[in-house]
Order: structure tokens, then C-alpha cells, then sequence
């Protein structure tokens, strides 16, 4: 269960969230456009790549809280977790064109 997450309210967007916790990666990518970009730190990378790496990889993160939701809802700041990197708060903000998340754009944030 991630705290705080009837914060979001755009059901895309709580369903990638979702999908990262439950490891799906069905909803995860069906959610996304084909052709959707990302940008991890300010630096595009290849949504397959990283998605099967970072959020599908051998240490699976998970969203343990959402803190605070901007941007109508459409950027996150929640706190992640992984067994290598341990606790964090990260940012997602998305962007959705045609029914689809078409651009992730996701880093560390320090509040």
C-alpha cells in the first residue's frame, strides 16, 4: 500500500505508480506511449532500457509515500525505496498526450 496515494488523482498516473510497487510491467508499459521519452536526472535515456533496469531490474524499487502532488497532479514527489540506494525522495512528472503518458521525467529532489 503506498501512503497518500489518493493524492493523485489521473488514474495514468496512479496506475504507473501502481505498477512499479506491484511489478507490472503489463500496466507499466501500457500506460506509456510507444513512443515515450524519458529523462532521468535531466539526461534522456531510453524508456525500455531504463524501465527494464531501473524500476523491473534485480532491486525492484518501491513508492512507500506520495508527499506532495503539483501540477494539477502531474508532477509526484513521493519517497522511494531500494535495497541498494535505500530511501529517497524523487520527483516524477509526466506528460500525457493522446490518453498516454508520452514523457517521464524523473531525479532526486532535496527538501
Amino acid at each position: 500500500m503506498i501512503k497518500n496515494i489518493e493524492a493523485i488523482k489521473n488514474e495514468l498516473i496512479r496506475a504507473a505508480i501502481e505498477a512499479i510497487n506491484e511489478q507490472d510491467r503489463n500496466s507499466w508499459y501500457s500506460v506509456f506511449s510507444k513512443d515515450a521519452k524519458l529523462f532521468d536526472e535531466g539526461k534522456e535515456r531510453d524508456f525500455r532500457r531504463w524501465s527494464d533496469n531501473e524500476i523491473f531490474g534485480s532491486d525492484p524499487p518501491l513508492v512507500t509515500s506520495i508527499l506532495k502532488v503539483e501540477r494539477e497532479g502531474f508532477t509526484v514527489y513521493c519517497k522511494f525505496h531500494s535495497r541498494v540506494w535505500g530511501e529517497s525522495k524523487i520527483y516524477m512528472t509526466f506528460t500525457i498526450t493522446g490518453g498516454h503518458i508520452s514523457k517521464l521525467d524523473t531525479g532526486l529532489v532535496n527538501y
